[in-house]
């Protein structure tokens, strides 16, 4: 199993596209910063704000991403 002791951080600002309707008269909803970094050679830690109040983060382990990565695989494959 591979870490990540080569990984280089990753800023970023996502351009989101809401389904028509969805998300009417809200264009500060349209801004997100993220920001993925690995703290250690086994995880990333991912950060995402919409500059405003709601922000998100979570840390995952190369095995949890490896399994969700098996995951999507085994859905796609069907």
């Amino acid at each position: 199993m591979e870490g990540f002791q080569e990984f280089e951080p990753i800023f970023n600002e996502p351009r989101i596209g809401w389904a028509k309707n969805s998300n009417p008269g809200s264009a500060l909803m349209d801004q997100f910063l993220m920001h993925i970094f690995a703290p250690d050679d086994n995880h990333l830690k991912i950060q995402v704000t919409d500059y405003h109040s709601n922000t998100f983060e979570a840390v995952k382990s190369v095995m949890q991403l490896d399994d969700m990565v098996s995951s999507w695989i085994i859905i796609m494959d069907f």
